[in-house]
């Protein structure tokens, strides 16, 4: 039940944080780069999510929440396609004009803590096993 009611969400992972920033504008951005527009009307919220260690410098995620999983699922798409398209110059900072230093973007589902942590083992079997 939990995870039906992410079924709209996104994060985004380590954009840098600004004091004066606009996450709407961060997300139209990344559509325009990724070839996937996202309007406002598209979005029903947005937000930077709680620093787990108060302690990281690791930028905190933005969640995202679309008003549809078509919309959703159409920037997953995009953003996966984007990839395969620019193996050596992935989605980054640079590509969506953030004046900081290069660093790697990720755009993934907004999953709970408990299917996280299924999916980390499965991808560290599948190195196990040379998959």
């Amino acid at each position: 039940m939990d995870q039906l009611s992410r079924s709209t969400n996104i994060e985004i992972q380590y954009v840098p944080e600004h004091r004066a920033e606009n996450v709407v504008s961060i997300i139209r951005q990344l559509g325009q780069v990724v070839k996937c527009p996202v309007n406002d009307g598209d979005i029903s919220y947005c937000s930077r999510g709680a620093q787990s260690n108060p302690q990281s410098t690791r930028p905190r995620t933005n969640l995202v929440k679309f008003n549809t999983p078509r919309t959703r699922d159409s920037l997953l798409a995009a953003t996966i396609q984007y990839n395969k398209n620019h193996p050596k110059e992935k989605l980054d900072t640079e590509a969506l004009g953030l004046d900081d230093e290069k660093i790697a973007i990720f755009v993934m589902e907004n999953l709970t803590k408990e299917i996280k942590n299924i999916h980390a083992a499965a991808r560290h079997r599948g190195k196990e096993l040379n998959l």
